[in-house]
């Protein structure tokens, strides 16, 4: 399930449970909307309730992120295990890694 939420400016994007082929859609679609008819360019994902990552997602994600990272925008990722950490890859000046919520404050703001 994908949830999405607007709070100063920055998308928070939830992904739960279970990444389905509705899921990936959704996705790229709700992030699509968001980058090139709103113009948002601070993204926040949220993994905290999702364990596994299947190879199509990876695939599918990391192309989400270098269509953000081609109109300027910023990534933050949280929520992820210990052993998921930078599973992204990284990005000095444009994608970051934190443990929740409360810190994605402290990286984007308009």
């Amino acid at each position: 399930m994908l949830y999405t939420n607007i709070n100063r400016g920055i998308i928070f994007i939830s992904i739960e449970e279970f990444i389905s082929e509705n899921t990936l859609k959704e996705l790229n679609e709700e992030v699509n909307f968001m980058l090139y008819n709103q113009g948002m360019n601070y993204y926040a994902f949220n993994f905290n309730n999702l364990n596994y990552f299947s190879n199509k997602f990876l695939n599918s994600f990391e192309n989400l992120l270098t269509e953000i990272f081609l109109t300027c925008g910023k990534v933050v990722i949280y929520g992820l295990n210990k052993i998921n950490k930078n599973i992204f890859g990284t990005r000095k000046y444009d994608m970051y890694y934190v443990e929740d919520k409360r810190d994605v404050y402290k990286l984007l703001s308009l």
